[in-house]
């Protein structure tokens, strides 16, 4: 465990490699995720809190892997108050201008829960998600990803020029939440395997590319209009609960 400002207690450099089997890591100070990523982190049947923290894992152009493991992320009235921060539970990002490099996060089985803030932020990078069989829980009235440009105030890009492409892969998955994508950015949602999703994607009609791919027995349940550049699987499969699938311009629910 960790309890100064800016003490992340798993941190893997570019290049560097962390394998943790087992055990509880946590950490109490501001700027302080439970996981600094930007080399390979890999965590198997371990809990992780990050108690006042941004974020409980940052993840700047690494790769992190967990499975069979609790992770949450509890943001504090304080920092949450701070206009130069905001609350998320998973962020990835890049660093400086160099976006490059792709972010990844995967998590299979296990928990994941936010007290306050978004599930996942996403800015500046190319990123894939990966989630199977994951208890997911987030706050009231946040998002479920949010896939957006930033300021620049914090070193993640230039302004105007740092929005994100992301990636995300959900097997045998309930989701729930909404994706936010603005237009710098772009989403990508695969449901595989009986995964169910109730949200909305660009209900802003934002986002620079917006696709679904719905497979297998996979289910969406729709809570706002939602507006794709791309749509793939069964129209059967969206349960459009009074609302309209947008596909370039054209309705493919009523």
């Amino acid at each position: 465990s960790t309890q100064g400002v800016g003490s992340p207690a798993i941190v893997a450099g570019r290049n560097g490699e962390v394998l943790l089997e087992g055990g509880i890591v946590a950490t109490a100070g501001t700027g302080s995720p439970v996981i600094d990523a930007s080399g390979n982190v890999t965590v198997n049947n371990a809990t992780l809190r990050a108690n006042n923290a941004e974020e409980a894992i940052s993840v700047n152009g690494g790769i992190i892997t967990l499975t069979d493991c609790a992770v949450s992320g509890r943001m504090s009235d304080a920092a949450s108050a701070d206009a130069g921060t905001l609350p998320y539970c998973v962020s990835l990002y890049q660093g400086g201008v160099d976006s490059d490099a792709l972010s990844t996060f995967s998590m299979t089985r296990g928990a994941l829960t936010a007290t306050r803030g978004d599930l996942f932020y996403v800015t500046n990078t190319k990123a894939s998600v990966y989630l199977e069989a994951v208890a997911l829980s987030l706050s009231e009235g946040s998002s479920l990803l949010r896939v957006v440009g930033n300021d620049g105030s914090r070193g993640m890009g230039d302004s105007g020029r740092n929005g994100a492409d992301c990636a995300v892969i959900a097997k045998d998955q309930t989701l729930r939440g909404d994706i936010v994508v603005d237009a710098l950015s772009s989403i990508s949602l695969t449901l595989r395997g009986e995964s169910d999703y109730t949200g909305t994607i660009n209900t802003a009609n934002t986002a620079r590319a917006a696709k679904v791919t719905l497979e297998d027995d996979a289910v969406w349940t729709l809570t706002g209009n939602a507006y794709l550049t791309a749509f793939t699987g069964r129209v059967g499969s969206i349960v459009a609960n009074g609302y309209t699938v947008y596909v370039n311009g054209i309705p493919l629910t009523e």
